[in-house]
């Protein structure tokens, strides 16, 4: 129902939000308040999983009452209006996270219904990336007006397909190299390499990252004809689409552009350098735009201008003749802009307006720890790691495919961040993970 009310202008901006890229949170925000609502029905009192929840939905509440955000209770709250993942969302999630692990825990059988479902979802965005990719793009004409200057499927950024897609074709993997049944193996198998198109069309070094070390680690485990093949393949599948698919689009993105991992070292010094100013760290601290805040209040344009160098590829031979933080006339930090004057060797100036808008350190659990606390960084690993170490010991680690997507989305998540249209997926495969490894004797306890 939400959809047509940004249907109605068709020559410009969304009618109703200026952001089109809120076009993909709102339904899904909607979508999370309906779920998690219902999560308290399938509470397990005795189960770590929900436990940890909820203690990491008392960390974030404390955390936001101690945020002493300038612009009021509402940004606490909802959180940027870019992202919406202030207080509502994220205690929308601890419910979704309860509600998921009660419910696979009372019906195992539902993961492999979870998996098809996925795969399914992937083949469509895949379908829609290498439309877009193509010239033929079916949702930017609808929402924005006119196509998208980057191939990023329904999700509103490429980084956010290769994070969907990523999980998408690990969690099916297993069945794709299963002899078992050789129908659903072959299905498996046309679907994950389908999907391995889309995932090599976003050219997201993270993701790719993560998919080509899980690979390795698969074929590294134990030696199997069928499994090596579909390790190579999916690997050469991922990494040769973008130049199988012509860019009719001229869209830059490029395994070969070495500057974002550059960036990310710019990005996590500065993070680790803000929690000094923020109040009550390391364990409340300043809610989900701690670390915007901390950069525009306390950093000096020299601090900034080391990183937003790099991100916006100033040349190398220009020098910086003037910085200065221009503050916005209604006073709020978040409005504030880094002015820069670069010398060209020729002696002509160039000027630089950058909107301050860093609010990610683009790590998921230096993010957690400048937002919530060191305590809400611990509960965020012992949820990655804890079935990845049971199924690793227990030697189910091949056999499962939300292990493996876990396995991959640790991976991705050292070099990005969590986003609301993909961090209630990634949870869902985190409550398979450990409803596979651990929840065994918690099913029959509940049985009895």
């Amino acid at each position: 129902s939400v959809y047509p009310a940004f249907l109605l202008d068709w020559a410009g901006q969304s009618t109703f939000v200026p952001n089109p890229e809120l076009v993909h949170s709102i339904p899904r925000l909607l979508l999370l308040s309906v779920v998690g609502l219902l999560g308290w029905r399938f509470w397990q009192a005795h189960s770590a999983f929900p436990l940890l929840l909820l203690a990491f939905a008392v960390l974030v509440a404390a955390s936001s009452l101690n945020a002493n955000d300038p612009e009021g209770w509402n940004f606490t709250i909802w959180g940027p209006n870019r992202r919406m993942d202030g207080l509502v969302y994220q205690l929308l999630l601890v419910g979704l996270g309860v509600a998921a692990y009660g419910a696979l825990l009372q019906a195992p059988k539902r993961i492999a219904m979870l998996q098809w479902s996925l795969l399914i979802s992937g083949i469509i965005q895949t379908t829609l990336l290498v439309l877009q990719r193509l010239g033929a793009d079916p949702i930017g004409p609808l929402i924005g007006g006119n196509q998208y200057a980057e191939t990023l499927g329904t999700l509103g950024a490429s980084s956010v397909a290769a994070g969907f897609l990523l999980p998408v074709l690990l969690v099916n993997l297993p069945l794709a190299w299963a002899p078992t049944n050789h129908r659903n193996s072959l299905l498996a198998l046309l679907g994950v390499t389908m999907v391995a198109i889309g995932l090599g069309l976003t050219q997201n070094r993270s993701a790719t990252y993560a998919l080509l070390f899980v690979l390795a680690l698969a074929c590294l485990s134990g030696f199997a004809w069928r499994r090596l093949a579909t390790c190579l393949a999916l690997a050469g599948v991922t990494l040769l689409a973008p130049v199988a698919i012509p860019n009719t689009q001229g869209f830059a993105k490029s395994y070969q552009d070495t500057t974002t991992l550059e960036a990310r070292f710019q990005i996590w010094r500065l993070a680790l350098e803000s929690l000094q100013y923020i109040r009550g760290e390391p364990w409340i601290v300043g809610g989900p735009d701690a670390f915007l805040l901390t950069l525009t209040r306390y950093f000096s344009a020299e601090q900034l201008a080391s990183f937003y160098r790099v991100e916006h590829r100033w040349p190398q031979d220009a020098r910086v003749k003037h910085l200065e933080i221009m503050t916005s006339t209604n006073s709020t930090p978040r409005g504030n802009v880094l002015h820069a004057v670069l010398e060209q060797p020729d002696g002509r100036d160039t000027n630089w307006l950058i909107l301050i808008r860093l609010d990610r350190a683009h790590n998921l659990f230096l993010d957690r720890f400048l937002a919530y606390g060191a305590f809400a960084m611990l509960i965020w690993a012992g949820l990655f790691l804890y079935p990845l170490y049971l199924g690793a010991r227990k030697r189910i680690f091949l056999e499962h495919g939300p292990l493996l997507a876990l396995l991959g989305l640790l991976v991705y998540y050292m070099a990005w961040f969590p986003a609301i249209q993909l961090e209630p997926i990634h949870l869902l495969l985190i409550v398979a993970a450990w409803v596979l490894v651990v929840g065994t004797q918690e099913a029959r306890n509940l049985r009895q």
